[in-house]
């Protein structure tokens, strides 16, 4: 059931770039159901995660759509759910890392997979000109984040409402950040395939033998 919700969610993310309510309010408020009903042990593990989750979405980290899908989730996976999302933030870097450094031509062939995406990562957050543009206040959609905050403003996510007050304070333009990457399908991913993190250290010590024949 868990899988099918992170299915659906994980495939819209991939289209659209959002995860809608109405995919998650619904799972999200079965979820807290069936903790109170069946497994009150778990309303630990929810707030914990709710509370971090919710942090997450305040500074702009992760959408609040990937935090309500991965709440939605804690029934089945209980406290595994923290291991699925460190999993799915390490394959979203490992597929981003890879796509920016072909498109980018950014790469470091000697160093593992993980290590060499993300320092090319880390670079290219100095390339402004691939994650920020400027846009009118009136383009602006509900959880935006502002990569510059403009004077007399105090949020960086785009909530319902704030259009409309950034207008009323004479506010034309902003610039936010845009070709983030996805979250949905990776957390998809990541539900199918749980790792200890024991098991995630090949990711960081493997180097394949087409990174070795590449500087032969």
């Amino acid at each position: 059931m868990w899988q099918i919700i992170t299915l659906i969610g994980g495939i819209w993310d991939a289209i659209t770039g959002e995860i809608p309510d109405w995919i998650t309010i619904p799972s999200v408020t079965l979820s807290i159901l069936y903790t109170l009903t069946f497994n009150q042990t778990l309303i630990i593990p929810f707030l914990l995660y709710g509370s971090i989750g919710y942090l997450f979405y305040r500074y702009g980290i992760t959408g609040g759509g990937d935090v309500l899908l991965l709440l939605s989730v804690i029934p089945f996976a209980g406290w595994g759910i923290g291991m699925i999302f460190i999993w799915a933030i390490l394959l979203a870097t490992l597929f981003y890392g890879i796509y920016y450094n072909l498109r980018w031509g950014i790469f470091f062939p000697l160093l593992p997979p993980l290590l060499s995406t993300l320092l090319a990562s880390a670079l290219l957050q100095r390339r402004r000109d691939i994650f920020v543009k400027e846009v009118p206040v009136e383009d602006l959609r509900q959880e935006d984040v502002l990569a510059e905050i403009p004077e007399g403003w105090n949020k960086r996510v785009i909530e319902s409402g704030d259009k409309e007050l950034l207008i009323s304070k004479g506010i034309k333009r902003v610039r936010v950040y845009y070709n983030l990457p996805r979250l949905g399908p990776f957390i998809f991913l990541a539900s199918l395939f749980p790792l200890d993190p024991i098991q995630l250290l090949p990711l960081l010590t493997y180097i394949p033998p087409y990174c070795l024949l590449s500087c032969s």
